[in-house]
């Protein structure tokens, strides 16, 4: 099993511990399996759509993360409160730093975001999955809410053990 674990931490007692492995994908891509499996009638359009557009239960779990991530990543771009993200793998395997909210908000700061995981993605030789992505995203949403409604200042550090 491969799987990362996922400890966030703040200057405000916000916490948060989560582990993940890949079985669930793994057990996503069985069920697409059973049902492209499952004979429909011809007016079915669903099984139809999903043989046509999907090569194979890996691929449908891929693209099931995908779209998953692509709307936490939408999400991000409203957060309300200003806050330092620092990313660090365990080991000293990763570490980037990044700034939410401060100047501008929207798509523009989740691209600044997105680049910046990026670059200290390629320094490291680190690829971040889809499923770590999508953590790191829930965890910043949620600590902007624990930070509440006004422009509170905060920095939230991501620990991850890959």
């Amino acid at each position: 099993m491969i799987g990362f674990e996922l400890n966030a931490t703040s200057n405000t007692r916000f916490t948060r511990n989560y582990t993940q492995w890949t079985e669930g994908e793994v057990w996503l891509a069985k069920a697409f399996e059973v049902v492209r499996g499952i004979s429909s009638p011809a007016e079915m359009v669903l099984g139809q759509a999903w043989s046509a557009a999907i090569e194979s239960p890996a691929d449908a779990a891929t693209a099931a993360f995908k779209g998953l991530l692509n709307g936490m990543l939408a999400d991000l771009a409203g957060v309300r409160n200003q806050m330092g993200v620092t990313v660090e793998g365990v080991g000293g395997t990763f570490f980037c730093h990044g700034l939410l909210n401060i100047n501008e908000s929207g798509i523009p700061m989740i691209r600044e975001f997105l680049a910046t995981i990026k670059r200290a993605s390629d320094a490291y030789g680190r690829e971040i999955g889809d499923q770590v992505m999508i953590q790191i995203c829930k965890t910043i949403k949620m600590f902007d809410l624990h930070l509440g409604l006004g422009n509170a200042v905060g920095q939230l550090w991501i620990e991850i053990k890959f």
